[in-house]
């Protein structure tokens, strides 16, 4: 049966289903609902906004509908409003105790037909439980708000940006997450700004992959030839130095001319090509001339100008997403949390009681369907403030 849950935050329980208000949540007959909450947590729930890949519920709202919803929505702005004029700060209450009943059981039985409506229409996603799994993961960064050092004269020029991280799992063709307008600007924060994030624990891990898309790349080749996915250890640009240019040229100079050349199709580099074939991979990912689907089952029109560029961050999308849900759940019932990521690197917030877990962690993170890729491994009091990790 539909519901909603009337708040999302981990404190406020309150549902609607059938025309009433419920405390508790009854799972065997709740079944279907617009999206996850914290309360969920488990559950097999099927969620409306997966179905349709993150649409807004205005975006999907049939015609019969609009109007009573486009009104229901305005209402609802209108007390925000009123209540952000008295100074009452929502994260801090739940909503539902500041809106009338009746007006919250008119804009849930609206929400419920929508839900019906989108349920009906779109088809389930094939890695519908990857979105699931991963708006779990996601939720719960955003209900841990980032730490800020307030003492920080770099803090001041910040203009009291809000404090809590919201990703969105739909804003880019390849996966990779954006964040919504009114997020803490984690992926756009500049270098000089990263200091004045603080852990809530102990120390700030970060986990990140050396070179992961050439390493995608070299495995990508393979997996049809049936190879052992063998990764080259130490640093892959050291080893294209020695197996590409015959010691002949700088590791930096390697690195931008490995780049320069993977990601122009016209460029040519016969002994790069024969370590990283970019033909082999594109068909591997069955390119059409149109379009590809990755190793995951991810498939996305594409020219080919950019064919192998949206391969190999489509994928290494995938993969570091599956393993930051990994984390998430060895996390569980510990003290330590994921803080936030950044394209492929894992912020952990950590206890020195979960210590224990690091070397897991790691080994987690390198084991991959592609081999062992190595990983780079830092920590620090703050995130501007990281340094290689002893013993990795």
């Amino acid at each position: 049966m539909l519901f909603q849950a009337l708040d999302y935050k981990e404190f406020c329980r309150l549902f609607y289903m059938d025309g009433e208000l419920y405390e508790d949540f009854n799972s065997s007959k709740m079944t279907s609902t617009w999206q996850y909450s914290g309360h969920l947590e488990g559950l097999d729930i099927e969620y409306a906004n997966l179905y349709c890949k993150g649409q807004s519920i205005d975006s999907v709202c049939p015609d019969s509908l609009k109007e009573r919803w486009k009104l229901l929505r305005e209402k609802k702005s209108a007390y925000l409003k009123s209540l952000s004029i008295s100074k009452v700060n929502l994260d801090d209450v739940c909503i539902y105790e500041m809106l009338p009943e009746r007006f919250l059981k008119e804009y849930c039985e609206i929400k419920n037909r929508i839900t019906d409506h989108v349920l009906s229409l779109y088809k389930r996603p094939p890695n519908y439980d990857f979105y699931k799994e991963l708006t779990e993961v996601l939720l719960d960064i955003t209900r841990n708000r980032v730490k800020i050092d307030n003492m920080n004269p770099i803090n001041a020029e910040m203009n009291n940006k809000n404090n809590i991280i919201k990703y969105n799992i739909f804003g880019t063709r390849t996966g990779r997450l954006t964040t919504l307008k009114n997020s803490f600007p984690i992926l756009t924060l500049k270098k000089e700004y990263r200091s004045i994030i603080l852990p809530n624990n102990r120390y700030f891990l970060e986990l990140d992959y050396n070179s992961a898309e050439l390493r995608v790349l070299y495995a990508l080749q393979r997996i049809d030839a049936n190879r052992a996915l063998w990764q080259p250890e130490g640093d892959i640009h050291e080893w294209n130095v020695k197996n590409i240019f015959n010691s002949k040229i700088s590791r930096q100079e390697a690195k931008t001319s490995i780049f320069a050349w993977l990601f122009n199709p016209s460029s040519q580099n016969d002994a790069a090509e024969k370590i990283y074939d970019r033909g082999a991979a594109l068909r591997q990912a069955n390119w059409d001339g149109h379009s590809i689907t990755n190793y995951y089952g991810r498939t996305i029109e594409v020219d080919k100008r950019r064919a192998v560029n949206y391969l190999l961050q489509s994928t290494l999308s995938d993969l570091f997403l599956r393993k930051k849900i990994k984390i998430y759940n060895m996390l569980k019932d510990r003290k330590s949390r994921i803080a936030f990521s950044v394209h492929d690197s894992l912020i952990i917030d950590m206890s020195l009681e979960d210590t224990d877990l690091v070397n897991d962690m790691v080994q987690e993170f390198a084991n991959t369907p592609f081999g062992k890729f190595k990983v780079n491994v830092k920590v620090g009091d703050n995130y501007g403030n990281l340094r290689k990790a002893r013993g990795f």
